[in-house]
């Protein structure tokens, strides 16, 4: 069974700002004047937006898919090989685990799915943003 922490860290999880997700509506938003090229490299548009959010000093969740499956090992479930960064830049000490911490699609699947614990240092990062 999921812990109330857990429970409290994918809230906090889900309230972060998707920068792919913020990038895809710029592109198929009714009017965008994204010019149709840049529908192509829709990663050139989160990483602009990273940017926006690093100098605003907000946190955020970037995310790369790559080329290639996973599969839970629990329950058989597949999908594509994607790495969630999730950064705060109001952290100014980059190498602590408040700044910075990461985690897969597969790994966010377990924990919603198979009550899989956060990882301590993703825990951390988001328990810190509240």
């Amino acid at each position: 069974m999921t812990t109330a922490v857990d429970q409290k860290c994918l809230v906090i999880y889900g309230k972060l700002p998707d920068l792919l997700q913020l990038a895809w509506q710029q592109i198929t938003s009714p009017g965008s004047n994204v010019p149709p090229a840049a529908h192509q490299d829709v990663y050139a548009i989160q990483d602009a937006l990273r940017e926006q959010q690093r100098r605003e000093k907000k946190p955020f969740l970037w995310s790369m898919p790559y080329r290639s499956l996973e599969y839970c090992d629990l329950c058989s479930h597949s999908s594509t090989l994607v790495m969630h960064e999730l950064e705060n830049p109001g952290v100014a000490n980059t190498t602590s685990a408040l700044h910075h911490a990461s985690l897969s699609e597969m790994l966010l699947h377990k924990i919603r799915q198979h009550d899989q614990p956060f990882p301590a240092t993703v825990r951390e990062f988001l328990l810190h943003l509240v």
